[in-house]
C-alpha cells in the first residue's frame, strides 16, 4: 500500500514498513563544510601535490604525504564528515525501515548511508516531540521511537502534518505486527 505526501513516502506489505522522508536543512552543517571541511581538504591536497612534485623523488613524495595523512587524519575524517552533513542537509533522505525484528534508520547522502539499528523488542512505541523552544531555527526531529533504555529520533524534514501521518502508520503497524508476534502492546500494557 504505497502512500505518497509531499515529502514522504510510506509503503507497507505483510512483513515490513518503510518511510522515506527528507532531511532537516540544517544551515550549520552547510556553513562548517564551507568554512572548514571544504578548505582544509583543498589545502590539504594542494600541499600534497606541493610536496609530491618537490620532493624529487617519487618515493619520498609518497613517504611525506604519508605521514602527513597519519598525523591529521582525524582532523581529515572530521573534514569529511562535515562534507557529508552539508549534502546530507542539502538533499539527503532519511529511511526508516520496520519489521517483527527490528527497526533501521538510514540517513543518506551522496550514496554514503549511515545507519542506526535496534531491535524491535526494546522499541516500544512511537510519539510526538515537542517543538524547540524559540529562536532555535535548526530542523528538530518530530517523531522518537521510545523504548526501555533507547530512543531513535527522526523526522527533521517533515511538516506537522507529514509527522502525524507518519506516526499513526507506523504507530497502526507496530500494533498489528505485535499482536501477530505475541509481544504485548502499548495499549495492553495501559490496560493492566
Amino acid at each position: 500500500m504505497p502512500s505518497r505526501v509531499t515529502g514522504l513516502e510510506l509503503s507497507e506489505d505483510a512483513r515490513t514498513f518503510t518511510a522515506v522522508m527528507p532531511s532537516g536543512r540544517n544551515r550549520w552543517f552547510i556553513i562548517g563544510a564551507l568554512v572548514f571541511g571544504v578548505p582544509w581538504l583543498v589545502g590539504y591536497v594542494v600541499l600534497a601535490v606541493v610536496i609530491f612534485t618537490r620532493a624529487g623523488d617519487p618515493w619520498r613524495g609518497t613517504l611525506i604525504v604519508a605521514m602527513l595523512t597519519l598525523l591529521t587524519v582525524l582532523v581529515d575524517v572530521v573534514a569529511g564528515a562535515s562534507i557529508w552533513a552539508a549534502l546530507y542537509a542539502l538533499g539527503g533522505r532519511e529511511t526508516l525501515t520496520a519489521d517483527e525484528e527490528r527497526v533501521t534508520l538510514r540517513r543518506t547522502a551522496a550514496a554514503v548511508s549511515i545507519p542506526f539499528r535496534a531491535n524491535r523488542g526494546i522499541l516500544d512505541r512511537v510519539e510526538p516531540l515537542s517543538e524547540p523552544s524559540a529562536g532555535r531555527n535548526v530542523p528538530h526531529p518530530r517523531l522518537e521511537f521510545r523504548g526501555a533504555h533507547t530512543r531513535l529520533r527522526f523526522g527533521a524534514g517533515l511538516t506537522a502534518e507529514e509527522a502525524e501521518v507518519l506516526e499513526l502508520a507506523l504507530s497502526g503497524y507496530l500494533e498489528r505486527t505485535s499482536r501477530t508476534s505475541g509481544r504485548p502492546t502499548p495499549s495492553d500494557e495501559e490496560a493492566v
